[in-house]
């Protein structure tokens, strides 16, 4: 049987890039907030869109990909909406979006707004 201090050890060093990892997602979500409330002025609007957004990640891409970058990391900004208007009225609004992330300090090559689906439609991570 295996030492209690051994595996406690083994299980603390385990989970030391969670805190990371976390913070980094508190950060980020942080920044959405912000950066929707400086691209839609309207309280009620910013409600809205905070209300029907279910998830919000920055993540690396794993698809195969061809070209000259094939090899380099492709970082992707994925905003997860469960209405079609409001999905709408953020694929309108991508391009600033992206901008308003890359000022607060988040760094992606690609933003996408994707349906929400099953279960994630029942997340809302930004609703008050």
């Amino acid at each position: 049987m295996k030492d209690l201090s051994q595996s406690l050890a083994n299980l603390v060093s385990s989970l030391e890039g969670y805190e990371e990892g976390s913070s980094n997602i508190t950060t980020n979500n942080a920044a959405y907030v912000a950066s929707v409330r400086e691209i839609w002025k309207s309280e009620a609007a910013c409600r809205v869109i905070l209300d029907h957004t279910n998830a919000f990640y920055i993540r690396k891409d794993e698809r195969p990909r061809k070209g000259p970058d094939k090899e380099k990391p492709h970082i992707v900004c994925e905003i997860c909406m469960d209405e079609p208007l409001v999905r709408s009225e953020m694929d309108a609004r991508k391009e600033m979006m992206s901008l308003s992330l890359a000022k607060r300090g988040l760094t992606f090559d690609e933003i996408r707004i994707i349906p929400a689906r099953r279960g994630m439609r029942q997340r809302h991570p930004f609703a008050l």
